[in-house]
């Protein structure tokens, strides 16, 4: 079973190479055609989602959205630091850029119960894929 990974503003995460972002009833989606399944996805995180090039760190994507959103960037930052977090869970982002979660961390389900990571991967089961919405 794979390790949880939690992403840090220094992680400099891509694409998975199956994963792509697409448009369904005018809402984005993410698509993984690997896994044969498609996720939701708000408009925020389909900005952060273009702007995970393997390259810049969630810490530079986070200033420049908050500049070009006139947005606090270290309220932007833990968003996308959390979101990035998620996508890596769901195996939806290419995971070596990403560090592992230390054992212990308490991750949240789409109903906001904790789940026990305990050095695994608790996104693996099926009943937690999904992006849930942000607040």
């Amino acid at each position: 079973m794979m390790m949880f990974r939690e992403a840090t503003p220094s992680s400099t995460p891509a694409p998975s190479a199956s994963v792509s972002l697409a448009r369904f009833d005018d809402e984005p989606v993410l698509v993984d055609e690997e896994r044969c399944r498609i996720e939701t996805i708000n408009e925020v995180g389909a900005v952060v989602w273009q702007c995970l090039d393997g390259e810049s760190t969630l810490e530079e994507i986070a200033v420049d959205l908050a500049d070009v959103y006139g947005a606090d960037p270290a309220t932007v930052l833990d968003d996308v630091v959390g979101l990035v977090t998620q996508l890596s869970a769901m195996q939806l982002v290419d995971r070596d850029a990403i560090e592992p979660l230390a054992p212990g961390v308490a991750v949240l389900d789409q109903e906001g119960a904790v789940i026990p990571t305990a050095g695994t991967d608790p996104f693996a089961d099926p009943k937690y894929l999904g992006v849930p919405p942000s607040s």
